[in-house]
């Protein structure tokens, strides 16, 4: 049994989302590098804090929130590199008695816990956050200053949106929005070809039918 299955089943038992929610996201998170959670916000059956607040609940773990408004030590950010904290979607919020306390979005990670706690020789101590949260503070104190050649900090979040459902299309769109993306829209295919060849996005949401 996969971990990813494991996390459905405890959004199951706590009543965040029914199987059959959890079989679809599944099937859409197939060939993707998205989390289960992430794919479950992206079709509108529930939010990022839903899946925090029942992960703290069943596991005993500390809900932080608003954090990256704080100031944070270089030697606490060093602790993990900025193209791996957005990479598995986590913050280094302090080192204190050896160990290192990390918001995470999926603190049931046990490779991420792992392998961080293997090269930095420290406890991890598991926070659990949204990634909307997490996104916020990597970008507020990794990427405010940008070297050249590197992407710039206000075209990080590009995301266009190709479904020829508008409900669909604006449920996945107002999602996007409030997790900090620059959205753009397309309702069919050759829209979608046209707006990604004019302004290339980091990432196209689609179905597999389109």
């Amino acid at each position: 049994m996969t971990r990813r299955r494991r996390f459905g089943e405890l959004l199951i038992e706590t009543g965040v989302v029914t199987e059959a929610m959890v079989q679809q996201a599944l099937e859409r998170q197939k060939g993707s590098d998205k989390r289960l959670g992430e794919i479950l916000a992206e079709m509108g059956v529930v939010s990022e804090k839903d899946i925090a607040a029942a992960l703290a609940r069943q596991f005993g773990f500390k809900i932080v929130t608003n954090f990256a408004k704080y100031s944070f030590s270089p030697a606490v950010l060093k602790v993990i590199e900025p193209e791996q904290a957005l990479r598995v979607m986590v913050f280094p919020l302090k080192v204190e008695e050896k160990s290192l306390y990390l918001a995470m979005g999926n603190p049931l990670d046990m490779e991420t816990i792992d392998t961080l706690s293997f090269r930095t020789g420290l406890r991890v101590v598991p926070c659990v956050s949204t990634a909307r949260e997490i996104r916020e503070a990597i970008d507020r104190h990794y990427l405010k200053e940008t070297p050249a050649g590197q992407v710039k900090k206000s075209d990080w979040w590009s995301v266009l949106v190709v479904d020829d459902q508008e409900m669909v299309r604006s449920a996945i769109t107002a999602t996007l929005k409030r997790g900090g993306y620059q959205v753009t829209e397309a309702e069919n295919g050759a829209e979608g070809l046209k707006a990604a060849l004019q302004n290339p996005p980091h990432l196209i949401v689609t179905d597999t039918v389109m």
